[in-house]
């Protein structure tokens, strides 16, 4: 029989902050930049493992630091070069993809569709926002402190008792590497 992962309560939310940045010296020419923030307040300590789906190939990685009851992830959408060019990088707490998108550059409000629900639970994978022009997913997947082990360097893993009930792309939490790319 194998075990599943502990299901404890998460509270979410989710906010949009920006930023006025001037750039290009000796111009600096002001525009704002924009970051989505998540909020996850959970019942018990956890650790958060990230996915940036960019079609059919997935970038993840384990969030370093201490499992705690809240924590808060960012999504950062900077452009490149703004008066030279459209390109801009999506960060998903430190898993990259960059895009060239006008309109992601100006305002990626009216682009990026918000999924996260109000409410989610350790040891289930949920979405938290999507960029549906660029075939591009945002997912994270909380871990309660007891089912994982500390590293080195406030690095962890999910125990190894879990790598059987994990789908097999999740069974890489269980390694020991901190971040990985897999594909479809």
């Amino acid at each position: 029989m194998t075990e599943d992962l502990t299901h404890f309560p998460l509270r979410l939310t989710t906010e949009w902050r920006s930023k006025i940045v001037t750039t290009e010296p000796p111009r600096y020419i002001p525009h704002t930049e924009w970051a989505l923030a998540l909020t996850l307040s959970a019942a018990g300590p956890i650790h958060v493992a990230v996915f940036l789906v960019v079609g059919r190939e997935t970038a993840w990685g384990l969030r370093p630091g201490p499992a705690t009851q809240e924590m808060e992830l960012g999504v950062s959408f900077f452009p490149y070069d703004w008066g030279r060019s459209d390109d801009v990088q999506v960060n998903f707490a430190g898993r990259r993809t960059q895009v060239t998108d006008p309109a992601l550059k100006s305002d990626p409000r009216d682009i990026v569709k918000v999924t996260a629900p109000e409410r989610a639970e350790t040891g289930k994978v949920f979405q938290v926002a999507e960029l549906p022009p660029h075939a591009i997913s945002l997912t994270v997947l909380p871990v309660a402190k007891e089912d994982t082990e500390s590293r080195q360097r406030e690095r962890w893993r999910i125990k190894q008792r879990f790598v059987a009930s994990l789908p097999e792309p999740l069974a890489a939490l269980t390694s020991g590497y901190q971040s990985g790319v897999f594909s479809d």
